[in-house]
């Protein structure tokens, strides 16, 4: 049987580290969709900026002080020592890898950055009210944003030493605009997919003419508008990058290149 003051720590510790586990939902709107959640963020998409990682980074290093200080490990039943080992472990891991943020490629042939959005949207972005189809909408507009701050971390990487192989740059913009055009952005290419999916999902809904009309029209626009300027910007600094790299090499070819590969 558990000690009384084994339960209580390890009942503090276990709160704490939910209290924590739902501060970092809700820091990422993409998870909560993924989760399953409602919130006043579902037409948000992840920061993924250098700052906010920087922001979340501190957040770390604050809640593992606060463990240190708070909790008494000999006072923890063996699975809240399991549990402050873990935790302990995994920021302690963070950290480390922060020194190695810029050294990750921002888009590759292999892990979807772009088409992972897409997904989300189309898989787990659920419409079955009017106020989830306009933050649906909001989500396709703000697809603009995620494609500038992708576009200005390609370049700020690359001018590092960091840059995507050069073999992977035909696949990656043949796939991007793919994903990217179609009507209503541009006539005659088929209709794009994100289009298709949200007038499928309107379809759902239970919407007279005019309020069907309304959703579709602010779709149309929002890819029309933010969507299309962003994915331009994107595609232009990938065709840049793409002109820059010369050969494929690999990860020695890094700043501190043999220390990184350490680290993974």
């Amino acid at each position: 049987p558990m000690a009384g003051g084994q339960h209580t720590e390890t009942a503090r510790l276990h709160a704490f580290l939910d209290h924590i586990y739902e501060r970092n939902v809700a820091a990422w709107p993409e998870l909560e969709t993924r989760l399953g959640r409602i919130s006043d963020q579902q037409g948000q998409w992840n920061d993924n900026s250098d700052d906010y990682a920087g922001a979340l980074l501190e957040g770390k290093r604050r809640d593992l002080a606060y463990l240190r200080k708070h909790f008494d490990y000999e006072h923890l039943d063996a699975n809240g020592k399991l549990s402050y080992d873990l935790f302990v472990y995994n920021v302690e891991q963070d950290l480390a890898d922060a020194t190695w943020r810029r050294h990750d490629y921002v888009l590759d042939q292999f892990r979807g950055q772009v088409a992972e959005k897409f997904a989300l949207l189309q898989n787990q972005h659920r419409v079955t009210t009017v106020a989830d189809a306009d933050a649906y909408v909001r989500r396709v507009a703000g697809l603009g944003a995620v494609f500038l701050e992708l576009a200005g971390q390609l370049r700020d990487r690359s001018d590092f030493g960091v840059a995507t192989p050069a073999f992977a740059y035909a696949d990656m913009i043949a796939d991007i605009e793919r994903m990217t055009g179609g009507s209503p952005i541009v006539s005659g290419a088929g209709e794009n997919p994100l289009f298709t999916d949200f007038r499928g999902k309107l379809q759902a809904l239970a919407l007279d003419e005019n309020h069907l009309k309304r959703l579709e029209q602010d779709a149309a626009n929002a890819l029309k508008g933010p969507f299309h300027e962003g994915a331009g910007r994107l595609l232009a600094e990938l065709r840049y990058q793409q002109g820059r790299m010369t050969a494929s090499r690999g990860v020695w070819s890094l700043p501190d290149g043999a220390a990184y590969y350490r680290n993974r």
